[in-house]
């Protein structure tokens, strides 16, 4: 049976390495594009100064995460406890209290 993930990751380490060297750059919008055919997304990690966002821009990662996007938070740090109106999440959702 194929393993077919909806979300591919990128090891950080690996594509800073590989975005520091131009002839093997030259190879990662290829290597996304075929994941993406094979139904998955790209997700690049790790993106922590502008050269390595824009290389994963380059290369076409579906999703970038990292420090050069925006500083770590704690969980529910950037929300304002009275704002949040419990009775309106779905009696499925697993509500965890960030604020007791």
């Amino acid at each position: 049976r194929a393993i077919r993930p909806e979300i591919v990751a990128i090891d950080p380490r690996w594509f800073r390495y590989v975005a520091g060297m131009a002839q093997a750059a030259r190879l990662l919008p290829g290597l996304f594009t075929s994941m993406r055919a094979a139904g998955a997304e790209v997700h690049v990690g790790g993106i922590d100064e502008p050269a390595l966002k824009a290389a994963g821009l380059a290369a076409g990662a579906d999703l970038l995460s990292g420090t050069a996007f925006a500083a770590p938070q704690l969980a529910g740090s950037l929300i304002e406890p009275s704002t949040i109106r419990l009775e309106r999440a779905p009696p499925s959702a697993k509500v965890v209290p960030l604020f007791a």
